[in-house]
């Protein structure tokens, strides 16, 4: 979602993204955690979800308010300073373009397969309830 920077967008901003997205699924969380947590393995994974949900709207929220700041980054690094002057420094320049884009793809591809595999062990594996990971999925 991007907003204007009037004020009034962005307290709509904090309301509708920060409120039910953090406080209601910390607040569920800390609840389900006196509730149910009859063992440290319970207390850790509503400890880990509530740590995970408050870090990453922390960042959402700190990307929102300097966007203007992120934006002037990048195209400070468009300027004529920045960009390649002859041929060699062209080639040096896509050469280490392809190889970061290879890296990423390799990642991308290596966090997808970890990911496919952590949803999908708990449907082929039976009894392994009682392992935190299987516990928390």
């Amino acid at each position: 979602m991007y907003f204007l920077k009037e004020k009034l967008k962005q307290k709509i901003y904090w309301f509708v993204v920060n409120f039910p997205l953090v406080f209601v699924i910390n607040l569920a969380q800390t609840i389900n955690l006196f509730y149910l947590g009859s063992n440290l393995k319970d207390i850790a994974r509503s400890g880990y979800i509530v740590a995970i949900c408050c870090m990453a709207s922390i960042k959402s929220f700190y990307f929102f308010n300097h966007r203007e700041l992120l934006t002037s980054m990048e195209n400070e690094l468009n300027i004529d300073k920045f960009q390649p002057t002859d041929h060699k420094g062209y080639i040096i320049a896509t050469k280490t373009l392809l190889a970061y884009k290879m890296i990423k793809r390799i990642l991308f591809i290596l966090c997808s397969f970890a990911l496919l595999g952590c949803l999908a062990r708990p449907m082929f594996i039976k009894g392994s309830e009682q392992i935190l990971p299987m516990a928390s999925w």
